[in-house]
């Protein structure tokens, strides 16, 4: 069975007109934490506000702003980022090539029939869902 669409495009008469646009995450090692970004979700330099403060942007304009403090604050439990794979394909490919680099994995790859996907930890320990749903509506 397909997936249902719960809002409306804008197109399709939907109210809501605007994008999420970015997230910002602290760490203590900010040149790791960009060289993953880089590395792993194809982010890559924007902005170097101070040598403290960087934003990453990737191809589909979503911004990572990135601070680097001493002691970062404590982010809930169920707290995580979540990115959606272009194809199964790409998806196993990135749970292979991060596997093989040492990312850690926090949850191996799963897969529930219409939804496959795992999660693993940036070098600051924030947790990344990686998804590919096959039901997804393009």
């Amino acid at each position: 069975m397909p997936a249902r669409r719960l809002v409306p495009k804008l197109e399709d008469g939907g109210l809501f007109s605007m994008d999420l646009s970015h997230l910002h995450l602290q760490t203590t090692d900010i040149k790791r934490t960009r060289e993953f970004y880089e590395t792993h979700f194809e982010f890559s330099l924007d902005e170097i506000c101070e040598e403290t403060e960087i934003f990453l942007r990737n191809c589909e304009n979503f911004v990572l702003g990135l601070e680097q403090v001493a002691e970062p604050d404590a982010l809930p439990g169920w707290f995580h980022l979540g990115f959606d794979a272009k194809s199964e394909t790409t998806l196993q490919e990135t749970y292979a090539r991060m596997k093989n680099s040492g990312v850690p994995i926090t949850r191996e790859l799963r897969d529930l029939g219409d939804r496959v996907f795992f999660y693993c930890s940036d070098p600051q320990g924030h947790r990344i869902e990686i998804s590919w749903n096959r039901g997804k509506i393009q």
